[in-house]
């Protein structure tokens, strides 16, 4: 055939099938590997799949760490304030000894200061919390508040030289006790979101109608007795604190429920 033959010779065509069929090695094996990468990774030397979405593995740090220090606080605020309340009921019970009763309830309530001021405190220092910031402050403030009250009530029955507490006043006192444990309770349905918080929301709830209706019949007879009136004063405003220790354990609760439905 005329000019030069552009046809390979038996041995070119052997080498050229040779690298064609390195080529084709070389290409699997690059696919290969970007498939294996593709189906996990290694973490500290732990396979995560990421063909199903990504598993947990207990070498992977935690992206969002919970400070649980903050539930710790508000259980011993919690716990406080159950303390503060069956002394306030002693109090009203063995009269006599009423002075170092009043002085546990008191010691009670500095020591809630201090958890208030230490929640505070890993507030404005805390840089991811567990629960919203503005509801860690309600509750840490509601809880005070409700301590503030128990002590109020311990300090004025002193204070007003009470010579003896009325039976509407150790029913009142009896009462609060009630919701002082059911919003501890509730307290501690808050690390784990327990569904079990709405039953003593609804106990709360229904402790502070009963202290309503109690608060509504003292007063109506401190008015139809014959009673002096630097008494009806007296008893009128020691009544109404220890009400309003109920709507505190309200609010307390209130916050929780806000908090668990926010969270859940």
């Amino acid at each position: 055939m005329g000019g030069g033959d552009c046809r390979p010779t038996g041995s070119q065509s052997r080498s050229a099938r040779s690298a064609a069929s390195a080529r084709r090695r070389s290409h699997r094996a690059s696919r290969s590997h970007r498939s294996d990468g593709a189906r996990g990774v290694s973490t500290a030397g732990r396979a995560i799949d990421l063909r199903n979405g990504l598993r947990y593995s207990p070498t992977v740090f935690r992206l969002v760490p919970r400070e649980q220090k903050f539930f710790d606080l508000f259980e011993q605020q919690g716990a406080n304030i159950v303390a503060a309340a069956r002394a306030l009921e002693t109090l009203t019970l063995d009269y006599p000894n009423a002075k170092t009763h009043a002085q546990t309830i008191e010691d009670l309530e500095h020591a809630g200061d201090t958890l208030t001021h230490e929640l505070v405190r890993r507030l404005n220092t805390t840089f991811i919390t567990p629960i919203d910031r503005e509801d860690i402050y309600a509750l840490s403030s509601r809880l005070d508040d409700v301590l503030d009250l128990i002590d109020a009530v311990a300090d004025r029955l002193l204070l007003y030289k009470i010579t003896a507490p009325t039976d509407g006043c150790i029913a009142m006192a009896k009462i609060i006790v009630k919701a002082a444990e059911e919003t501890d309770r509730a307290v501690h349905c808050l690390r784990n979101l327990s569904a079990f918080y709405h039953k003593h929301c609804v106990e709360v709830n229904r402790l502070e109608n009963e202290a309503d209706r109690l608060l509504r019949d003292q007063l109506a007879a401190l008015f139809e007795g014959r009673v002096e009136v630097i008494e009806v004063i007296k008893w009128k405003e020691l009544y109404e604190t220890m009400e309003s220790v109920t709507d505190r354990c309200e609010d307390v609760v209130n916050v929780i429920e806000g908090i668990v439905l926010k969270m859940a």
